[in-house]
């Protein structure tokens, strides 16, 4: 298959440990009555793509689920949402990406903002886009640095330009390649954030602020940079996965 290269924008810890003491027999008596606190690592450290179901967008078929591996334990989030990204070039539409969306909790879709809170309020979600044409890394992220501006966000801040540090590094896209997006908190209700492609991790944040993972969120569902954007966040609100 011939490269399409399509020139558009906007479309969208270490475990912590105590140091043994040299008091260990009191050490020892003590931890009979209050057992030691042993930290966990919650980070996501697989997505795994789940089964496809009999639906399809543009050829590409819909997944019932993603499996997240958080530090050794599964977890499965089902799909609960699904749409299509278009771009108009001079006078031609042409097709971006399918854009699904996976949680277990309870998502309102009364409007986008609700829907966006909604998410916010029931992590863990995950994210994909899954590219229907090659396109260039460097029209990625134009496209992500032009969303964050649309949506009043500094793409220049600390947290923004290594996420798309991240993205230029992860190199060109090609077609059928899928982008996922993490978003998930850990034991003590940290947020974190997490960019996989090619069952590779590019780029990973903890402890990340709430409205800064909010932030990420604006890649597709706040301010729309253009109509195909917003066609594509009609198709979400409406919910017809199948």
């Amino acid at each position: 298959m011939k490269s399409r290269t399509l020139i558009f924008a906007g479309f969208f810890g270490a475990l912590l440990i105590s140091a043994p003491s040299t008091f260990a027999a009191n050490h020892a008596l003590l931890s009979k009555k209050v057992p030691p606190k042993v930290a966990h690592s919650d980070a996501v450290t697989g997505i795994e793509l789940g089964a496809a179901s009999k639906h399809d967008i543009k050829d590409v078929k819909l997944l019932e689920g993603v499996k997240l591996d958080l530090g050794g334990k599964p977890l499965e989030l089902k799909r609960v949402t699904s749409g299509l990204r278009q771009k108009k070039v001079a006078l031609f539409w042409f097709s971006v990406y399918v854009n699904q969306v996976f949680t277990n909790s309870k998502v309102d879709f009364g409007s986008l903002d609700q829907f966006r809170k909604s998410l916010m309020d029931g992590l863990p979600v995950v994210v994909t886009m899954t590219f229907l044409r090659d396109i260039s890394i460097d029209k990625i992220v134009d496209g992500y640095r032009e969303v964050f501006e649309e949506n009043g966000v500094e793409p220049k801040a600390k947290i923004y330009s290594g996420f798309l540090d991240a993205i230029q590094k992860s190199g060109d896209v090609k077609d059928r390649q899928t982008y996922s997006f993490a978003f998930t908190h850990d034991s003590a209700g940290k947020n974190r954030f997490s960019f996989w492609t090619n069952q590779h991790e590019f780029y990973s944040l903890n402890d990340v602020k709430t409205a800064d993972l909010e932030n990420f969120f604006s890649m597709w569902y706040a301010k729309p940079s253009d109509s195909g954007l917003e066609q594509l966040q009609e198709q979400i609100l409406k919910h017809e996965t199948e």
